[in-house]
């Protein structure tokens, strides 16, 4: 196997962990809405705005070939907040609430 190859089969398994994690949010957070309040809404805000916080304070430094540290964490944390925009979304489609609020505008 060559190394583009391999490199390609890392890519899809990472993928495909991605898409199981996903999953495995969504129903997370459609459950933990379920069970934690009747007012399902307010409860997505407050469990949302929970995990912002948290993300808030990831960091990632990664050691670049010059020796320098280079912080890739405002870059991971707009990725992550992408992935937690379409998680809410299929939550709140699963509970039937409506979209978040950027996207009723």
């Amino acid at each position: 196997m060559t190394r583009e190859e391999e490199l390609q089969q890392m890519l899809l398994l990472a993928q495909s962990i991605g898409q199981g994690v996903s999953f495995l949010m969504t129903k997370l957070l459609a459950e933990h809405v379920k069970m934690q309040c009747a007012d399902r809404e307010a409860c997505m805000v407050e469990t949302r705005e929970m995990l912002e916080q948290a993300l808030s304070s990831f960091w990632l430094h990664v050691p670049g070939k010059d020796g320098d540290e280079y912080d890739l964490s405002p870059l991971i944390r707009e990725r992550v907040k992408m992935i937690l925009d379409v998680i809410e979304g299929e939550a709140r489609h699963t509970l039937n609430l409506a979209p978040p609020l950027k996207e009723r505008h």
